[in-house]
């Protein structure tokens, strides 16, 4: 069939069902009952074709201008009689519903809050406590955002977890509670080094309720007509090491990430610490004697230590003390030892199942006495949440401690006092103001032993009678000096052991031969022999009991109790400590027929 060509020319209207170009049309008005079609050369920019229904014309034009569409002239022709008077009919639909929105946000109530940035309150475990990180530890579980040998402060023995969003959070509005909220609400957990995985979620549809370890609670309105839940997880941690923990909302974000070390419990993963081993020697040790025994006085202590599990699998700086035993001062107590703060430092780098091993020495603390029992020293090791082990205690070799460097008693004032301590103002008898303490005690005198006075057969001399014969004294004697010449009255005072020597009165007169205690002043003018003197002025007789040359002295009772005793005395008229001609004066003890629990523990003499 024949091809027929059709010649348009210049100014001709002309109806074709299809035309092919190769080229170019050019023409300012185009247009097709059908599909049309065109390649658009453009340059690099992205452009876009844009059609009008209206006029059912196409616009070529850049695609950022796409959606810019203005909101046009209003019926009223203005915009200013309005609140949003700024608009015109050139603003853009964008920037008009942006407009409004931040209006809308001024005048309507705030939203619930969102999780971001939160943290998830704790109520379980109640607690958390504080640990250094041994080496060695499967790495994968414990060290996780931490290392070996650092300072956790969130460690947890408890396998109960429970964790509260810590505000109700955002979930939409309050006419969705009982249509349709939108999103959902999630629990996520990690063991060890593990991402955080979900573990249980709901739809926020579902309303209040729990689902595994998610609990979503309070769903309610919020500030007129927002929406607003809370939401909490309940767990048992199952492995040891790293567990984190968070909640997210499709509406509300994630809170922040909370993480927890589970160290086990006793007898999975976290043993008790034990001492192995503890034992203690003398090191430099100097003595003294007291009523011929020795004492230790000064120097140091060895000690040897073996702990186990101390470290397994987290562990305190300072985790050993070594402790001594409780001794008594003159007028209080301390310990034997200044207690000794040693174990694991931060230069430390045990490893989980290492054993530590100790030796070390600690110094004997001056100014005091073990009492009547030996002195002993003792380890503490401590951990993590765990209650303190004490070691078995290392005795010393038996022996008796006197640490005093000088005696604490008194002399040379009118307000004295012993304490049986030391023997510094004892004499040997009337006439010898001296005494060797370390001669070995003999019958007839008493011992002085680390507070007490008493006879040495219940002391350290089992062999010896009170006095050499069934019936007999046993004796000491003291010097007194007051800082005053021509005292005439003062007041004595006894500390004894509980209702000791046997009396509602414990002193009894002097010679009678019927009482355990017998106490007497002598001036140093009337002595006349190693125990004779003169005149004997009694503590047991009243002012006014005289018999011969003993002359009772005791003027009132002020206290009598079971351990205290208290008089006031004076001397006879005329007589004074002045006529002392080397002015001082003697306190003479007498015990005799005595028990074990017959002692006196200090004297308390005061010149008025």
């Amino acid at each position: 069939m024949a091809e027929w060509k059709k010649v348009i020319v210049s100014g001709s209207n002309a109806e074709l069902n299809r035309i092919f170009a190769s080229g170019s049309i050019t023409g300012s008005h185009v247009s097709s009952s059908g599909d049309l079609f065109a390649l658009l050369v453009t340059a690099s920019t992205t452009n876009v074709v844009t059609y009008n229904p209206t006029t059912g014309k196409f616009h070529y034009t850049a695609s950022t201008n796409v959606g810019t569409d203005t909101i046009g002239t209003p019926d009223d022709g203005s915009y200013t009689d309005g609140f949003f008077d700024t608009f015109t009919s050139n603003t853009t639909v964008a920037d008009a519903i942006d407009e409004i929105s931040a209006a809308f946000l001024d005048l309507a109530p705030a939203k619930a809050p969102v999780l971001t940035s939160t943290t998830l309150a704790r109520t379980a475990p109640a607690t958390l406590f504080s640990g250094y990180l041994a080496g060695g530890l499967q790495s994968d579980n414990w060290y996780v955002g931490t290392t070996a040998y650092s300072q956790l402060t969130n460690l947890t023995s408890t396998t109960t977890v429970t964790l509260n969003t810590p505000v109700g959070f955002r979930i939409g509005k309050n006419s969705d509670i009982t249509s349709s909220l939108q999103g959902n609400v999630s629990a996520s957990r990690a063991y060890a080094n593990s991402a955080l995985g979900l573990v249980n979620g709901r739809t926020l549809d579902s309303g209040n309720g729990t689902t595994g370890i998610l609990t979503v609670s309070a769903v309610q309105k919020y500030n007129t007509f927002w929406a607003a839940a809370s939401a909490s997880i309940s767990d048992t941690i199952s492995q040891t090491g790293s567990v984190k923990y968070t909640i997210s909302a499709s509406t509300a974000g994630v809170t922040n990430t909370i993480q927890m070390f589970y160290v086990g419990t006793t007898g999975t993963g976290y043993p008790d610490q034990s001492v192995a081993g503890f034992s203690a020697s003398l090191g430099s040790i100097t003595t003294i004697n007291v009523s011929g025994i020795p004492y230790y006085n000064a120097g140091t202590i060895t000690y040897f230590l073996t702990a186990s599990n101390l470290f397994n699998p987290v562990y305190n700086y300072s985790n050993v003390s070594i402790t001594g035993s409780v001794c008594n001062t003159a007028i209080s107590t301390a310990n034997l030892i200044t207690t000794v703060s040693t174990g694991s430092s931060a230069s430390s780098t045990p490893q989980v199942n290492d054993e530590l091993r100790l030796v070390g020495t600690a110094a004997l603390v001056s100014g005091l006495h073990s009492g009547q029992g030996t002195g002993s020293i003792s380890t503490i090791i401590n951990k993590p949440n765990k209650s303190n082990v004490v070691s078995t205690k290392a005795n010393l070799l038996g022996r008796l401690i006197n640490t005093f460097a000088t005696d604490p008693s008194s002399n040379n004032n009118n307000t004295q006092v012993e304490y049986f301590i030391s023997e510094s103002y004892r004499m040997t008898d009337l006439q010898t103001t001296t005494w060797n303490s370390a001669a070995t005690l003999t019958n007839g005198n008493l011992q002085v032993r680390n507070g007490r006075l008493l006879v040495g057969q219940y002391g350290d001399y089992g062999a010896l009678t009170q006095g050499g014969s069934a019936g007999g004294y046993a004796v000491y004697y003291r010097k007194s000096d007051p800082s005053s010449d021509n005292r005439q009255n003062g007041t004595l005072t006894l500390t004894r052991a509980s209702n000791a020597f046997a009396s509602s009165n414990p002193i009894s007169a002097w010679d009678s031969g019927t009482g355990e205690l017998e106490m007497a002043m002598i001036l140093s003018s009337d002595v006349i022999g190693p125990t004779a003197a003169n005149n004997i002025y009694d503590f047991g007789r009243a002012v006014g009991n005289d018999s011969g040359n003993i002359k009772g002295i005791r003027n009132s009772t002020g206290t009598n109790e079971s351990t205290v005793y208290n008089i006031t005395w004076a001397l006879p008229t005329g007589i004074n400590t002045g006529l002392a001609t080397s002015t001082y004066v003697i306190l003479w003890v007498r015990y005799r027929s005595t028990t074990a629990a017959d002692y006196l523990t200090k004297i308390d003499f005061v010149y008025s």
